[in-house]
Formats: C-alpha cells, sequence, structure tokens
C-alpha cells in the first residue's frame, strides 16, 4: 500500500478578492469549509479513457502542490467503451451506452478477476451521454451520486460482498437544466457547477453530505470560481478538495486546491500538457483526504419510559395512540369504538425494539398515518400505515443523530416534514419534495443554542412553531410548506419544560410553560414580545403542560401535580383571561381518578371534545373526554366547570 503524506492546508493562496470572483450570497450550515490537514498517497491514480475504448493508468506524484511530476502513462485496458469513472482503492467503472454500471478494480499490476467486470447496475441509460454524463460522479468511499431529469439528486452504495446496490434520495432542486456537472472531492464532499441565470455567468457549489446521519453538514456553499477555471471539460479528485481538469481545447491537465472560507491554493497549476481533448478523466477518489472531521457524532440516548404519549385522529375520528413503553417498544394503540373513547386496543409495532422518547404522529392527506420515533442509537426511525391497511410499513431509517425526538407535521402541500434538535442546539429539517416521495436529507435551518423542546401547532395554512432557547426564552414563528416566516420573540420567562400552546378564537397566540416554581403561567400574544406571563390558579406540577380547546372556546389547560395526579384547569369563558380553579381529572360519572406515571397529552378533535391521555407505573393507559355538565352540577351551580368521562383503557401484551 502506497505511504501517506501529510500536508499543511494553507500554503500559498490567493483570496476570493485577488481571484477577482463574486461569492454569492446563500444559505449555508458550516462555518469553516475543508478541514486545516491534507494528507495523501505517494502518487495518485490517474486514469483516461481513449475514444478507440483503449484506458491508460498514469500515478501524479505530486498531488499536494500540482508540480508536473507523473510516471508515464500506460495502456492498462482495451474495449471500454462507455463513461468512465473512478472510485477508492483503485475501482474503476464503466457506464455503457446499454445503461449497465460495470464494477472492475485496479491492482497495481492487473485487474481483480482478469478483468471480469461486475455489473452494479442496469438501465442508467440517461447518464451515458454529454451533458448528462457529467451529473455522475464517486466519493471517497465508494458511494455513487447522480442527478436525476427532475432535479433529485440520489446516493446509492454498493455492498461487494452481498452484491447489492442501496439507493436514497438525499435532495432535490438539482435543476437539470442550469447544472453542468457535479463532481466528488472528498468524503460526501459534492461540487456543483451551475450557470446563473440571473447573474449570466457559472458559480460553484460546494455541499457535504454525512451519509451515516443522513445530514447535509454543508450545503450549497457558494464557491468562487478560481482564476483559470475552464467550465467546458472532464473533471476529477482524489479527494481532500484537489481537483483536476482536462481541458476541451488546450490538452492541458490543470490542478486546484479549495482551502476553503472562499479561498484557493495559489494557481491553476498545469500539472500535465499533451492530453488529447477528446480523452475522458477518471481519478482513483481516495488517495487524498483532510484529516479534521466535520461529521457528527451520535450522542447519549437512554430510554424515557413515563414520555408523554403522542395522539393523533385518524379519519374516521377515531383516536390514535403512540408511546414508548418500558421494554423500548414503540407502542400503537387504536380506538375502536367511535362513542366511546376508552374501548382502545394496543399493540407493539414490529421491527426495531430500542425506541427512547415520545414518539410524533400525523394524518396525511390520503388517510395514512405516519409516525417517527428516536432510536436509543440516536436514529429517528419512521413507519407508515397505509389508508385501510391493517399492519405497518418496514421502518424506515431517517439518521438524524439527535438527543431529542425528532416532531413530524403535514403540510397543507400535502408533504411532510420533520424537526430536531441536535446535540449542540442546532435546529434540522427534513422535507419531502412531493408528497408521494420520501423525507430528503437533514438540512440545518439556521436556529441554534436550542433545547430539543419543540411545540407545533395547526394554524391556518400552517403551524406556529416555538422553540426554546438554552437560557430559556422562547421565539414563535408561523410554518408553512417549507418556509419559516418572521421569528418572533416571546417574553422572558423561567421556564423550565417544553411549552403548550393553542390558538384562541381570535387566532392569538396562548402559551402555557411550567415555571421555575413548579406553578403554570399563560401568555397571550397579541404584540410580538409584548405582555407578561400570568399565573394560573394554585398548583405545583412535575413537568410540562398540555392544552387544547372544546368546540365551544374553552381552552383546557391539563398537568401532573406532585401527587402524582392529573389536574384540569380551563377559561371561566371563552377568551377570558380568569381560569378556574384546578380539579383533579376524573370521571364525572363515579369520581374516581387514578395516578399518573407520566405527563398528560391533550388533543381537541373534530367533534368538539378534547381529550386527555396519561400511563401509570404499570403501563396502563387512561383516556378522558370532555363531556357537557352533569343536571347534578347544573342544579348547584349557574355556570359549572366543563366535565370529563373516561378511565383506563389497557396496555399491550408483553
Amino acid at each position: 500500500m502506497r505511504k501517506w503524506r501529510v500536508t499543511a492546508r494553507r500554503v500559498g493562496f490567493l483570496s476570493a478578492a485577488a481571484l477577482g470572483a463574486t461569492l454569492m450570497a446563500v444559505p449555508s450550515a458550516a462555518a469553516d469549509g475543508p478541514a486545516d490537514t491534507l494528507a495523501c498517497r505517494d502518487s495518485v491514480s490517474v486514469f483516461y479513457a481513449r475514444p478507440d475504448t483503449g484506458i491508460e493508468l498514469d500515478q501524479h506524484n505530486e498531488p499536494e502542490t500540482g508540480a508536473p511530476s507523473w510516471a508515464g502513462r500506460n495502456q492498462v485496458a482495451m474495449g471500454w467503451d462507455g463513461r468512465l469513472l473512478a472510485g477508492p482503492d483503485g475501482r474503476v467503472y464503466l457506464l455503457k451506452s446499454n445503461g449497465d454500471l460495470q464494477r472492475n478494480r485496479w491492482l497495481g499490476n492487473g485487474w481483480e478477476a482478469t478483468g471480469a467486470p461486475v455489473v452494479v447496475a442496469t438501465g442508467w441509460n440517461d447518464h451515458t451521454v454529454p451533458p448528462v454524463r457529467n451529473r455522475i460522479t464517486i466519493d471517497e468511499l465508494g458511494d455513487i451520486y447522480r442527478v436525476f431529469d427532475d432535479g433529485t439528486l440520489h446516493w446509492y452504495r454498493y455492498d461487494e460482498t452481498a452484491k447489492t446496490l442501496t439507493e436514497r434520495v438525499i435532495d432535490s432542486g438539482w435543476d437539470s437544466s442550469t447544472t453542468g456537472k457535479v463532481f466528488a472531492a472528498g468524503q460526501g464532499v459534492l461540487y456543483r457547477q451551475v450557470y446563473e441565470l440571473s447573474l449570466g455567468s457559472f458559480v460553484l457549489y460546494r455541499y457535504q453530505y454525512h451519509v451515516a446521519s443522513q445530514r447535509w453538514v454543508e450545503y450549497k456553499r457558494a464557491v468562487p470560481l478560481p482564476a483559470g477555471w475552464p467550465t467546458g471539460t472532464e473533471v476529477g479528485s482524489p479527494g481532500g478538495d484537489v481537483i483536476y481538469t482536462l481541458s476541451s481545447t488546450t490538452g492541458q491537465l490543470l490542478w486546484f486546491r479549495y482551502l476553503g472560507n472562499g479561498i484557493w491554493a495559489d494557481g491553476p497549476k498545469v500539472a500535465n500538457t499533451g492530453i488529447p481533448a477528446n480523452w475522458q478523466l477518471a481519478i482513483t477518489s481516495n488517495h487524498c483526504t483532510l484529516t479534521s472531521n466535520p461529521f457528527p457524532q451520535r450522542p447519549a440516548v437512554t430510554l424515557k419510559e413515563t414520555a408523554p404519549t403522542a395522539v393523533v385522529e385518524g379519519n374516521n375520528g377515531q383516536l390514535q395512540y403512540f408511546y414508548v413503553d418500558s421494554f423500548g417498544r414503540l407502542i400503537h394503540g387504536r380506538q375502536l369504538n367511535a362513542t366511546d373513547v376508552t374501548v382502545v386496543t394496543y399493540a407493539a409495532i414490529g421491527g426495531y425494539q430500542s425506541f427512547a422518547d415520545t414518539p410524533s404522529a400525523v394524518l396525511d392527506a390520503t388517510g395514512a398515518l405516519h409516525t417517527v420515533a428516536l432510536g436509543q442509537d440516536s436514529e429517528t426511525r419512521k413507519t407508515t400505515r397505509p389508508n385501510g391497511a391493517s399492519a405497518w410499513n418496514t421502518f424506515t431509517g431517517l439518521g438524524g443523530w439527535t438527543p431529542g425526538p425528532a416532531t413530524v407535521l403535514t403540510q397543507q402541500n400535502k408533504t411532510l416534514s420533520t424537526f430536531a434538535v441536535d446535540g449542540n442546539g442546532d435546529l434540522w429539517t427534513q422535507n419531502q419534495p412531493a408528497p408521494d416521495k420520501p423525507l430528503l436529507g437533514w438540512k440545518r435551518t439556521g436556529m441554534t443554542n436550542l433545547t430539543s423542546d419543540i411545540t407545533a401547532i395547526r394554524a391556518g395554512d400552517g403551524y406556529e412553531i416555538i422553540l426554546k432557547n438554552r437560557n430559556g426564552t422562547l421565539n414563535a414563528s408561523h410554518y408553512t410548506n417549507g418556509t419559516f416566516g418572521t421569528w418572533r420573540a416571546l417574553p422572558s420567562t423561567s421556564t423550565t419544560t417544553r411549552v403548550a400552546a393553542v390558538l384562541n378564537p381570535d387566532g392569538k397566540l396562548q402559551s402555557f410553560n411550567r415555571q421555575a416554581d413548579g406553578q403554570i403561567a399563560t401568555h397571550r400574544e397579541t404584540t410580538p414580545g409584548a405582555g407578561a406571563w400570568t399565573p394560573l390558579p394554585s398548583l405545583v406540577t412535575t413537568g410540562p403542560p398540555a392544552a387544547a380547546v372544546t368546540g365551544a372556546g374553552l381552552i383546557q389547560v391539563t398537568a401532573r401535580a406532585t401527587d402524582g395526579f392529573i389536574y384540569v384547569t380551563e377559561q371561566q369563558s371563552p377568551a377570558s383571561n380568569t381560569y378556574r380553579p384546578w380539579q383533579r381529572l376524573a370521571d364525572s360519572r363515579t369520581g374516581v381518578s387514578y395516578p399518573s406515571a407520566t405527563d398528560p397529552t391533550a388533543i381537541a378533535t373534530t367533534n368538539g371534545k378534547v381529550v386527555i391521555t396519561y400511563r401509570d407505573a404499570d403501563g396502563t393507559s387512561y383516556v378522558f373526554q370532555t363531556t357537557n355538565p352533569t343536571t347534578a352540577a347544573r342544579t348547584q351551580q349557574t355556570d359549572p366547570p366543563t366535565d370529563y368521562i373516561g378511565g383506563p383503557t389497557g396496555k399491550p401484551a408483553e
């Protein structure tokens, strides 16, 4: 094996200003660009494909500097007709005109298996001719990236042992009409050359995708085109942001190196000359690398068996419950009787069995149920039950690598979005490009220094999203079809948990939170940032409140008190700032209350009811629903509080 040579990153360089290029202002996640140190093998393998189907190989001895030092070209194959691509450790791919993607491997003195190719994929005809053939590339790990005509970016990994090819759609919006070429230059590092119509010129964007966490650790960072960059040529890279271009007019092989932060190493360097302009270029993709690690680490995640239940109303009006039990199973509860909320059956969803925290669930426009849940390995997983089906689909891993659970929403445009906060406090989101498509890679939203507490409530054409900063401050924004509106600061408060929120009949946001002393306070947003938190009647609680609004317009607030029971308060009248004294949640028909081991969850149903659910220490679920006050209550009070009926609903078999 060739040895590695390590080179300091910041050798002679020219700044972006010196290059005379304009850096476009575009959103970007990362602040630092590539790592500081470049490590390369003693030489880089450079393959050329001739028009007569011959393959030549040369070794460049100075990949760190671009100096013209070569071993000399030798023919290593004949009869290779197609698009030439190179992966790591001598792997060479040939995309044939019939759409077959063939894999071979150069061992240094001959071909593996005497040159007999392995067909990795078929039907890839759409990437065999210019200019589309320049929109497929292979990175340092050997992962294949391919841009489709619809602008979606697909990722592939070939398992050489199992001989299987895994595919994932990781992004959209890579417009094929403006994307000139895409090439890899490191682990998950992609450069995309785009003709920007608004500028009338080419622009280069840098991306970096982390396969395991499915995060875009860098996304669409505009990189100034360096001096001497030829826009219509063959491009290859050995990794480490070292880039070679083969001119289609001069026969020069030019060397470039991107240092990050809009800076290129001094160049370009003429690494070689006299190469026919109609030859193809392919470079072994892992002969250079950046030694620092820009990728996330898995955070520690532990089972929270008393995390609250998630509840969503099904398309038949019957409620669906989701929670993680003491075994780490994701439990689905299904209401069986539309007129009795206590008739519920519970069962574990098959497959992965090591979940950790409160799931999130939505019903989409087709009537399908989707739920996402955090695993104890920090991976978010999703499963779907199609409308009319009795079984759940196999779990799909969404990556994430977050310490807290994700929240899933369904948008007005019928697509899904998920949100989660990473260990650094950054908010990430995934979106569907269309209702029938998979969720794409995670992208940063720009919101930072957050806790994992995310509150989302339906509001008009979208959602009101409330995020909690690590210093306890709260910010709200209206989120519609993948876009956040202006962020609004809520008044300062000593909140210690996730807030609850509802919309008043006038559309104003009403929030509830648990203060440092355990009391619940509320704030009604009239002017962003204005007003104060007003205490509700006294009750010392142990966790976050939940809230929902009845069909009569009365806000119901519920929380778990220090005695282990669930309590409820409500507005004296719709839009009132006065709340009734807390009452222990009980079945109004029997007066019986049941202790809780979890914080409660509340939901407003389409029939105007509010439903509250929680679980006890034995894992039994309880469900209560609002009902009209009893005759006795009306006799004793002129304005009696809302009553509840309900009780235990069972638990799944162990």
